[in-house]
């Protein structure tokens, strides 16, 4: 990995944490080399302009923060080049779940809690590389039940 772009609302904010990983100029992993920051972009997904293409997509855990799915799933798909990788992991909803939680409570911080099936629609598009489907107890307490699915797909050249 020659140089890493990371996208964030609040990555600048977070430079202030003492355990932040890239206050120095570079992202530091637990273990291995440290990635040169090219760019830290404070923006949400869905305002995201992107200039180039990118090698390598890492969304881990984004979705429930974010407001408008369909939109960084096509942002995703867009800013990945062909024969990149996307790395992808998130709770994993069924419908019936989804319908529940948003008539239980309202997690200002989790908003957004989606369907399995819109995930798999995502997925579906590339070429998977790696899948792991992982049923989960109470992950959360804004949570609750559920179930989690760590992917990774290649963008298809062509």
């Amino acid at each position: 990995i020659e140089r890493v772009s990371l996208l964030d609302p609040l990555i600048e904010s977070y430079l202030q944490h003492p355990n932040c990983s890239y206050k120095d100029g570079g992202l530091k992993l637990q273990s291995g080399p440290v990635l040169p920051v090219a760019e830290r972009i404070a923006l949400p997904i869905e305002q995201f302009q992107p200039a180039t293409k990118y090698d390598l997509v890492v969304m881990l855990n984004v979705i429930e923060h974010c407001y408008n799915v369909p939109v960084i799933f096509r942002k995703i798909w867009d800013m990945t080049a062909p024969g990149g990788l996307v790395v992808f992991h998130d709770r994993y909803f069924d419908h019936a779940q989804v319908v529940k939680e948003a008539a239980r409570t309202y997690d200002a911080a989790h908003p957004l809690k989606v369907d399995r099936k819109v995930i798999e629609a995502f997925m579906a598009r590339f070429e998977e590389v790696f899948f792991r489907f992982i049923t989960t107890e109470g992950y959360a307490v804004h949570s609750g039940t559920g179930d989690q699915v760590y992917f990774v797909g290649r963008k298809v050249a062509g």
